[in-house]
């Protein structure tokens, strides 16, 4: 599924903008979490809504919400997950 949406996003958007997110997502570090601006970027850079993202990741809109304002951390496999979304596919 994810499969899926990642070709779509492809080509609405060019490489290199999600080879700079995915760096800027790894570039966390296991020290320093994503940012929820980070992470609502990267949402939108995809021009995935919250719900989408929420749906493509099988976590309620309400899940993505709070991590995109805060009020939950954003868990780890999330970060992953922005990542490989954001890698240029490679043949």
């Amino acid at each position: 599924m994810l499969g899926i949406a990642y070709k779509a996003t492809r080509s609405a958007i060019g490489a290199g903008t999600h080879g700079k997110i995915g760096e800027a997502v790894m570039s966390c570090g296991a020290k320093r979490q994503m940012t929820p601006a980070e992470l609502k970027s990267a949402r939108k850079s995809l021009g995935l809504s919250a719900e989408r993202l929420a749906a493509l990741v099988g976590v309620t809109r309400d899940a993505v919400c709070k991590w995109e304002s805060g009020k939950r951390p954003i868990p780890r496999w999330i970060e992953l997950v922005m990542y490989l979304l954001t890698r240029p596919v490679r043949d």
